[in-house]
Parts: C-alpha cells; sequence; structure tokens
C-alpha cells in the first residue's frame, strides 16, 4: 500500500479511437456509450512505460515510471511473469453476501500491445485488497 491510493472515478464515456472517427459518429451508438460508462475506474496515480521482451520470466518485464516513484512497486510491478503486469489497485472493496466484483480494463479501451485480464472477486469475503493483471499480445 501507498500513503497515496489510486484515483476511483465512474467509468468515462470518451475513447480516443471514438474521437477519431468523422463527426465523432460511435458515439451515436446508445449501447456502446452505456458500456463506456458502466462501473468504475481507478487510474494510475503516475505514468508509465512497461516493456515485455518476450521471455517467461518476471525480469523480462522492464516497467519505467515517467517521474522516479519510490512506491512503484506496491502500484504496478511483473509479479505472475510470462508477460502478465500486475496493478495493485490498493482498494478493500465489501459488498453483502453472495455479491462479487467483476474488474477488467475500461470497456472499450484499447491499448495497443496488452489486454486486461477480467477476474470475479469474491468482495463478499475477501479480507485483502485483488490485484489488476494485464498481459502482453
Amino acid at each position: 500500500m501507498t500513503a497515496t491510493p489510486p484515483d476511483l472515478r465512474p467509468g468515462s464515456q470518451s475513447r480516443n479511437w471514438m474521437d477519431a472517427f468523422a463527426s465523432r459518429h460511435p458515439y451515436r451508438c446508445l449501447p456502446l456509450n452505456m458500456a463506456n460508462t458502466t462501473g468504475w475506474e481507478i487510474l494510475c496515480p503516475f505514468g508509465f512505460q512497461a516493456e515485455w521482451n518476450g521471455g517467461p520470466r518476471q525480469e523480462d518485464i522492464v516497467i519505467t515510471p515517467d517521474r522516479p516513484q519510490p512506491d512503484i512497486k506496491h502500484v504496478v510491478t511483473s509479479h505472475f511473469s510470462r508477460g502478465v503486469l500486475t496493478m495493485h489497485p490498493q482498494y478493500l472493496f465489501r459488498s453483502p453476501p453472495g455479491w462479487g466484483m467483476l474488474c477488467s480494463g475500461s470497456p472499450n479501451h484499447l491499448k495497443d500491445g496488452i489486454q486486461p485480464l477480467v477476474g470475479l472477486i469474491e468482495t463478499d469475503w475477501l479480507p485483502f485488497p485483488f490485484t489488476m493483471n494485464w498481459v502482453f499480445t
């Protein structure tokens, strides 16, 4: 955990790839816009670049922050190896018994070369924060 957890905000409607269309045509699709604003976004508190050399080890992912970050491993790391980048949201979510939380990347927010993994978090009992994982493609 860090002294300053990432910002948590409602899902955002705008997408760069949608903005690039003539007359922003994709914004006329209500189901697409509704999906974009579904849920919440946890924003990384700093910019960084991550590169994977294709190898199987944790060390095969190199993470470089835009500015020096003393707590970087508490926010983003190569935890699982094999091209999986791990983010630590640093939040403990709770829900009533029988309910959980679906965790994924923001809907329709495309990133070149990396894909968010989807997890069902059992927030009705889990006593610690979860991780958000992305896999290089």
